[in-house]
């Protein structure tokens, strides 16, 4: 039956050194699409009872949304043409509809009795919420905005765990600030400062893209520790973002990143400013890997 090899199949992790050799991520997709779309094929108790059995399944969900690529990050001409990348949109896709089923049907549990059991296993967290809104708003803005929104009316605990989270990220901003101001005035390397800025900037696009999804969670964060969210994005903006473009526009270190002069070659696609639209960096984000 497809339940009994279900329960006991092994379902890949996506992991940080798969993402970095094409070969190995190109296998991990591919047995882990084929086991997305043979688990979306059974019926509700099938589905659910897997949830129940193998906890293969969550940790490649969990580690699918920490590690997967965002809609916001560089792609070389490679991955934008190649099998790897059309395989991983297959199962990103595959992804979405599995926690979409796993959050939308209950098994005949109440609405409570589901809470419990989406949080229990781990489906259901404040990270992974924030994962889904920074890989799928963008593509998918009113699916992900209804999967959010959705999450948040099943498991009201939820809102007490983004006020008790967000310490933690305007903390982590703070900190990364400060290092790449350290770094900047230490005359470090050019990449030092380069993924203080991919952090900061993973984090900024991360929150936009959760905060446009369910803007309710807006209030949330900024009111979180007096409203410090508000004064650590300014610290960004007015000291760390100016100084770390004059370090970058000045570097000589690096031929790949710039020119003879010390001028710094920007991607085509990055506008000069921290919008979604500019396309500049690869790196995890502040809840999943900070």
């Amino acid at each position: 039956m497809a339940s009994v090899s279900l329960n006991k199949k092994y379902f890949p992790p996506l992991l940080p050194q798969d993402c970095e050799v094409v070969s190995n991520r190109e296998k991990v997709l591919f047995h882990l699409n084929q086991c997305l779309s043979d688990l979306l094929n059974v019926n509700e108790t099938e589905f659910l009872n897997v949830f129940e059995t193998n906890r293969s399944i969550i940790q490649a969900l969990d580690s699918f949304l920490r590690f997967q690529r965002r809609p916001f990050d560089i792609l070389s001409n490679s991955e934008v043409n190649g099998v790897c990348s059309r395989i991983e949109a297959a199962v990103s896709i595959r992804v979405f509809r599995v926690l979409s089923r796993i959050l939308h049907h209950t098994g005949g549990r109440s609405i409570r009795q589901h809470s419990s059991f989406l949080r229990d296993n781990c489906i259901l967290d404040i990270p992974k919420l924030m994962d889904v809104a920074a890989l799928y708003y963008a593509i998918y803005p009113d699916e992900t905005s209804d999967f959010i929104n959705k999450s948040f009316c099943i498991c009201p605990q939820l809102v007490t765990d983004l006020y008790t989270e967000a310490p933690g990220i305007i903390q982590s901003i703070y900190d990364v600030s400060r290092e790449c101001l350290k770094a900047i005035f230490s005359n470090l390397s050019l990449f030092v400062v380069w993924e203080y800025l991919n952090f900061l900037r993973d984090t900024c696009l991360t929150l936009l893209s959760f905060v446009d999804s369910c803007w309710p969670a807006a209030p949330l964060l900024l009111t979180a520790r007096d409203g410090d969210l508000l004064r650590a994005l300014c610290d960004v903006a007015c000291r760390v973002l100016p100084l770390a473009r004059f370090f970058i526009l000045s570097s000589e270190e690096n031929p790949d990143v710039s020119d003879s002069r010390g001028n710094f070659n920007f991607p085509e696609e990055f506008d000069g400013n921290w919008s979604r639209n500019g396309n500049w960096s690869r790196n995890g984000n502040w809840s999943r890997n900070g």
